[in-house]
This record gives structure tokens, C-alpha cells and sequence, in this order.
């Protein structure tokens, strides 16, 4: 009982933190809340926003944040922002609210689960080779990936929260590296709600862009084995 309470106690923000979120998310594909975060819904989801009057982006920026620390996408949030307060406002309340997202995941990450992930597996090959390449170009690193977003926003909070790169050069880096996405999504938006372009035309955008990332993410990790860039036993010596 005594090394069951120690546990707790010591643990305590990681469980409460774990157990939050699983409960979040249970209950939010249980009740189908999913269903109404779609491209096709985005008229209701705005009229729900507005409902808020002047605290609309507050309600943004809330929901930026617990969609980041639940770990589920928020692209359409940044789609939504354009949609309903047009391409200058709407860029200014998404890149606002992707950087506190951002940011809070990281956070999350970085003093909840970063010293006791070090612990089991910091002996491991796989993680010494990506501590030595974040620390050898670590603004780099965020701001490539942020721009060519390979991997999804969420996971790469994370991950960069569990390594050792300092929180001011991830910060910068990814405030500025989500320009470009915030841009499109944003134009889109604002597009769509001026009748310029149709949910068609969004989708057809949106697979494109799928399509080169995938393939640039192929031909830059290929790149990366042909060169052996990758050297796992320097990283070990």
C-alpha cells in the first residue's frame, strides 16, 4: 500500500494528466462531437462562435489549446478563423492561437514526460540520434518541419518537448515556421466565405497539398538513407 501511495504521489500530474485526456477523448468520439468539426459543418460551427459575440477568439484560442493537448488536429480551427473573420483578422487569431498551442503541448511534454521518457529509453540508440541532430541544428530542425509539416503539428509538440532544445529556439522557430500553413488555411477560409471557392475546390487544394508533402517527405528521408546522413554508430562511439 505504502509503494502504491509513493507511486502516486509521485506521479501524480503524469496520471491526472493521461487519465484527462483519455477521458476527453473518449467522450469526445462517443458523443459523435467529431462529427461536427468538418469542412461541410463549418457554417454551424461559425454561427456557434459568433454566439460568443466579442470573446469569439478567446473560445479560439481555448479550443487551439485543448485540441493540442489532447493531440488532436486543429487545422480546421485555422480554417475556421479565415472563414469567420476574413483573411487579415483571421490569419492574426489562427497564428495567435497555433503558437499557444503549440506551446502548451510542448510544455506539457517537456516537465510532465520528458525526465521519466529519458530514463527508460535515453540509452537508446534511436534517441541519442535525434537528441545529436536537434542539438546540432535545433532552430533548423523545428523550422524545416514546421514548414514541411511531415510529421502532424501535434506530434512534433510533443516529441520536441521530450527532447533537450531550448523552449525560446523552438518557440521561434515554429512561430515562424507555420506561417506558410496558416496562410493557406486561412486564405481558404476567407475564400470560401466570400463564394470565391466552393468545398470542392477546398478539397481538391487539400489533397494536392497531401500529395506533395507526402512525396517530399519520401524523397527527403530517401535522400537522407542513400547519403547516410544517419550514422548510428558515430552516435554511439
Amino acid at each position: 500500500m505504502n509503494k502504491i501511495f509513493t507511486f502516486l504521489k509521485k506521479h501524480y500530474l503524469k496520471i491526472s494528466y493521461i487519465l484527462i485526456a483519455f477521458l476527453l477523448i473518449i467522450l469526445f468520439y462517443a458523443f459523435k462531437l467529431n462529427r461536427f468539426f468538418t469542412y461541410e459543418n463549418a457554417e454551424n460551427v461559425r454561427n456557434f462562435i459568433l454566439s460568443f459575440s466579442f470573446v469569439g477568439p478567446l473560445f479560439i484560442f481555448l479550443l487551439y489549446i485543448i485540441f493540442n493537448l489532447l493531440c488532436l488536429p486543429t487545422l480546421f480551427w485555422t480554417f475556421i478563423s479565415g472563414y469567420l473573420y476574413g483573411f487579415g483578422y483571421g490569419y492574426a487569431i489562427a497564428w495567435l492561437g497555433m503558437t499557444l498551442g503549440l506551446l502548451s503541448s510542448f510544455i506539457a511534454s517537456r516537465y510532465i514526460f520528458r525526465e521519466d521518457f529519458i530514463k527508460k529509453f535515453g540509452t537508446n540508440v534511436m534517441i541519442k540520434q535525434i537528441e545529436y541532430w536537434t542539438n546540432r541544428y535545433h532552430f533548423w530542425t523545428v523550422l524545416f518541419f514546421r514548414v514541411f509539416f511531415v510529421f502532424p503539428y501535434n506530434m512534433q509538440n510533443i516529441a520536441y518537448g521530450l527532447t533537450s532544445i531550448k523552449i525560446w529556439k523552438y518557440l521561434v522557430a515554429s512561430i515562424l515556421g507555420i506561417i506558410p500553413t496558416t496562410l493557406l488555411y486561412v486564405w481558404l477560409g476567407s475564400k470560401i466565405a466570400l463564394n470565391k471557392l466552393n468545398f470542392s475546390d477546398l478539397r481538391n487544394i487539400m489533397t494536392f497539398v497531401g500529395i506533395f508533402i507526402t512525396c517530399f517527405g519520401i524523397i527527403f528521408f530517401t535522400s537522407i538513407i542513400i547519403r547516410k546522413k544517419i550514422n548510428f554508430k558515430s552516435v554511439e562511439k
